[in-house]
């Protein structure tokens, strides 16, 4: 936002549009822990906010300097030549960046090892990941996708793998390895193709969720190959802490409930204060509109009309006191304790 002080703004107000960012066209905007990034039209990459570590320490906005920026600054780009950048994701403490020829970047505190650069150093600006290009053994496989959680970096790949970086004291990497796993480990191997991943990036959560192709993958008779086998519906999985707050699963959990719709898009977010952020919520937005939710419920977030957690998903547009009622839900939103949707009315 627009200011030169450190000023909680309760209203929205402008970002400053001079400096940096003037006649600058915006098409990528990233959020998480305390620092905004926005990619430009020009392959700028422009922030604002500080990333810090677990433990609070400062290490600034990218661009160098460890210090907390109230107007945006360039941040420091030397690392990726002139490469385009596709795509940005912020977490609590990380920042990661892929560029069009499937190169992974990352920076900030480097205690869960998501950075990805072999070390335990906290990066102050962009540093190529030289872990993940071990891990893409597939022939012509690339990174295609990035998603950041609080303390967790996944991949996917062009292949449909998941890979997976930083802390699992809770599960969430979905192995019984050491808490902080430096070398990318793959999840689901050869079971599903993975379409979308969701994780909330605030401090705290450890609750991921998958939204898989419902198809099988198994290698053929010929290396690097696949045999496909297709089911009507696809997958949503869910792990980390989840719901209820004190399950922690140790492989993905299939959540149930959508009867026989196929879900296009999840969404996660924080459904209690910081302190018991693990208790998260969850939406999850059908092919025919139908937008369900399930999770804690402290603050009404689920949308039902009430405050009661609730474990399994439900449909909210079939809710007859609802304003969603039989209406077309296009997009959700979600972040901290809320939520927002777009709709398209579907009797007009």
């Amino acid at each position: 936002m627009y200011s030169n002080n450190i000023v909680d703004r309760y209203v929205p107000v402008n970002v400053y549009m001079n400096g940096v960012l003037l006649s600058k066209n915006i098409t990528m905007v990233a959020t998480g822990g305390a620092l905004v990034i926005v990619l430009t039209a020009d392959n700028k990459l422009i922030s604002w906010g500080a990333l810090t570590t677990n433990t609070g320490t400062v290490i600034g906005a990218g661009d160098g300097a460890t210090l907390q920026r109230s107007t945006p600054v360039n941040m420091d780009m030397t690392a990726f030549g002139s490469k385009a950048v596709s795509k940005i994701s912020t977490g609590a403490y990380t920042a990661q960046a892929l560029t069009t020829d499937g190169s992974v970047f990352g920076l900030g505190d480097n205690s869960y090892l998501m950075v990805g650069d072999g070390t335990v150093t906290n990066r102050l600006v962009f540093t190529a990941n030289t872990i993940l290009p071990t891990a893409l053994w597939i022939s012509g496989e690339t990174v295609s996708d990035i998603t950041q959680a609080a303390v967790n970096f996944i991949v996917t790949t062009s292949s449909g793998r998941t890979l997976w970086m930083g802390e699992s004291t809770d599960y969430q990497l979905a192995t019984a390895f050491a808490p902080n796993v430096s070398a990318p480990i793959e999840l689901m191997r050869y079971t599903t193709k993975v379409q979308m991943i969701a994780a909330y990036s605030g401090a705290n959560s450890k609750n991921i969720m998958i939204l898989t192709d419902g198809c099988s993958y198994n290698l053929t008779s010929t290396p690097k190959s696949f045999n496909v086998t297709c089911n009507a519906q696809n997958t949503v999985y869910q792990f980390g802490t989840g719901y209820p707050s004190s399950t922690k699963y140790l492989l993905p959990t299939v959540v149930t409930g959508f009867v026989s719709e196929t879900i296009v898009d999840v969404i996660m977010g924080m459904g209690d204060v910081p302190s018991v952020a693990v208790k998260g919520f969850a939406m999850a937005l059908s092919k025919t509109g139908k937008l369900f939710s399930w999770g804690i419920n402290t603050y009404g977030t689920l949308g039902d009309g009430t405050s009661t957690t609730n474990g399994t998903p439900q449909d909210i547009t079939a809710i007859t006191t609802s304003p969603l009622y039989k209406k077309y839900v296009n997009m959700v939103s979600c972040k901290y304790t809320s939520c927002k949707s777009s709709l398209i009315f579907a009797n007009l």
